[in-house]
């Protein structure tokens, strides 16, 4: 499990990367689609997502099929997201016995850490200019059940700066790197019908020094916020109408949209691709996508057999009792 430092609000963050080692461990069957995805990541083009499975990341093809392993280790990786360009990925990863910000190239190889920080740091954004990776931080929490903060690092890992003022969570810029758009509130993502003090909201702020603005006004969960490719609307995840859906609601303010209709469980870890046509998502550990256009949702099956990486034989020694040599 990942090996989280001090803060109770850095293991409600990064919780995804452990629920990928609840798919068993056992290996996995070449005629059965696999359970226990997390943490989905769309490619610029749409045409590959890339996603957390027993530990490890992989990429599959939008419309399903055989999964490709991208990393091999016996950390937690997940929380994923691709260079514009689609030639790197970056990830969250405790292979340092932390949570820290790596790079890797999207068809394999080293990766790269970038962050070294002893408290968590979790991916969430690469800007549109490929410049900047966006990822929340742990760094300056120095009390339990508080929430962090965003901090930007170019994508080499130098000049590591604080975005905003406030606390929040899951940042993304807009297209023109102009705003960010966040979460604020300390309710856990993964805790169901809450309302109240402590729920989730989507805030932008303008990163000339602005003031962050409240975007989101419902007292439950309004999360994973995403932006359209002209920067006027905001996708996100609610559950206003009693299920998790993808919603959307222009930047400038005004009423929710539904555009997905999950009936009986709801949607979580959602991305949406570059050009804004697509959102991919994760319902009971399989893998969906949805129309923004239509919202239509289609279940992608992914085939993934793999190996365990854990030795699961244990020598002992017996002296006595045995009934054959």
């Amino acid at each position: 499990m990942i090996l989280l430092t001090q803060r109770l609000q850095g293991i409600l963050v990064c919780v995804g990367l452990c629920l990928t080692i609840m798919a068993g461990g056992a290996a996995v069957a070449d005629s059965a689609p696999i359970l226990g995805i997390s943490q989905p990541s769309l490619s610029p083009d749409g045409r590959t997502i890339c996603f957390s499975y027993l530990g490890d990341l992989w990429t599959v093809p939008a419309q399903g099929g055989q999964a490709i392993r991208l990393t091999v280790h016996e950390a937690n990786e997940g929380s994923s997201c691709w260079s514009p360009d689609g030639n790197f990925i970056a990830f969250t990863s405790d292979r340092s016995f932390n949570p820290d910000v790596f790079v890797v190239p999207s068809d394999g190889g080293l990766p790269r850490k970038l962050t070294f920080n002893s408290r968590p740091d979790v991916v969430r954004d690469w800007s549109a200019d490929g410049k900047w990776i966006i990822f929340d931080s742990y760094r300056e929490v120095n009390a339990p059940l508080r929430e962090g903060t965003i901090y930007r690092a170019n994508a080499d890992g130098t000049q590591i700066k604080r975005v905003i003022d406030c606390t929040g969570r899951n940042g993304v810029l807009s297209p023109d790197g102009q705003t960010l758009a966040f979460v604020r509130g300390a309710m856990p993502w993964w805790r169901k019908d809450y309302h109240g003090s402590s729920d989730q909201d989507v805030w932008l702020k303008q990163l000339d020094g602005s003031p962050a603005k409240r975007l989101t006004q419902y007292d439950g969960k309004d999360t994973d916020p995403m932006w359209s490719p002209d920067g006027k609307k905001i996708y996100f995840l609610s559950d206003r109408d009693g299920v998790t859906n993808v919603w959307v609601m222009p930047t400038s303010g005004g009423e929710a949209r539904k555009v997905s209709n999950f009936t009986t469980d709801g949607a979580a870890f959602a991305s949406i691709s570059r050009d804004g046509s697509v959102i991919a998502c994760c319902l009971n550990g399989r893998l969906y996508t949805v129309d923004t256009r239509t919202g239509e949702t289609t279940r992608v099956d992914v085939f993934a057999p793999a190996d365990v990486k854990e030795n699961n034989v244990e020598p002992k020694t017996y002296t006595s009792k045995a009934s054959e040599m």
